[in-house]
């Protein structure tokens, strides 16, 4: 559930969130939507804060071992910690319903899609 009127400042630049989405874009025909948790959803991130995502779609551990990898492999200079929506216990993924900041979908992902900056 995201709230409407809130504006949350998730700390993340547009440089990052361009890396973040050529990490992820290959995998578009496989995500529905990713969205932010942890601190940077809920606005309080420090400086060094991790990036905690969660990926919802028809994703399979070796896509999400290989995203997870990119993301190590990258220049954000931030940890990326990354879950799959679908294999979370209940109680996460309760919190994370309440808390989580829309980030991207697969349209935004798609080749040709414009920037996306949440």
């Amino acid at each position: 559930m995201v709230v409407m009127n809130k504006k949350v400042t998730h700390g993340l630049t547009e440089q990052q969130l361009t890396i973040m989405k050529q990490i992820l874009s290959p995998f578009a025909e496989k995500i529905d939507q990713v969205d932010l948790f942890g601190s940077r959803a809920q606005g309080n991130p420090r400086p060094n804060s991790d990036i905690d995502l969660v990926l919802q779609g028809n994703i399979d551990e070796k896509t999400a071992d290989r995203i997870w990898t990119l993301f190590n492999e990258s220049r954000l200079a931030l940890k990326v910690d990354l879950l799959v929506y679908d294999q979370v216990n209940p109680a996460l993924k309760k919190h994370i319903d309440l808390v989580k900041l829309p980030l991207f979908t697969r349209k935004d992902l798609l080749p040709g899609s414009p920037e996306t900056l949440t």
